[in-house]
């Protein structure tokens, strides 16, 4: 909270632990159940970074759009105000933009804009990002098991030209194991 919020009795309350996420494009899949669309605004004050709060944790921690807090990288680093611009849902929590559940996964993601990350988030963080992630779907309707083999070893190669230029890359869930599993068989 900010040091004049009476709501809680000490000015360094902790009050949760949240990731504050550029999601490229995703404010078209986002329903604002209150406050103001996902989109670069001005900030209300100087210094002060527009967050998105998912309407579910909002809900749990009684905030509503258009309060402000503070937010840090670690209890000793210096925080960052930010203004609650809105609170969001999934439209479709099932279409295929998300890779999974974003109302269940994201329940603690304050969602910024590109800007917002870039100002204020980046200047926070001394490789300038705490994790990135892209969303690949293979399509596999066209494979042929006797190809298998090959497939496998082309995604080999590939996480090597990854790793190449993004060293320590990884695979939440690689397709390469059961791949290989069938190769073996």
């Amino acid at each position: 909270p900010t040091a004049d919020d009476a709501r809680y009795t000490s000015k360094n309350s902790f009050l949760e632990t949240v990731n504050a996420v550029y999601v490229a494009d995703v404010a078209e899949h986002l329903e604002i159940v209150a406050g103001e669309p996902m989109t670069d605004l001005d900030p209300v004050g100087p210094e002060t970074l527009n967050v998105w709060m998912h309407a579910r944790l909002a809900e749990e921690m009684g905030i509503h759009a258009g309060e402000r807090f503070q937010i840090t990288v670690n209890l000793r680093a210096a925080p960052r105000t930010i203004y609650i611009r809105g609170l969001w849902q999934a439209k479709d929590p099932s279409e295929t933009f998300w890779f999974t559940n974003p109302d269940t996964s994201m329940r603690k993601t304050l969602l910024i804009t590109r800007t917002g990350y870039q100002q204020f988030i980046e200047p926070m963080l001394p490789a300038k990002s705490g994790f990135v992630n892209w969303h690949i779907v293979l399509d596999d309707s066209p494979l042929n098991p006797k190809y298998a083999a090959s497939y496998a070893a082309g995604f080999e190669e590939g996480m090597a030209v990854v790793n190449k230029y993004l060293p320590g890359a990884r695979l939440d869930i690689s397709p390469l194991d059961p791949l290989k599993q069938f190769v073996d068989r």
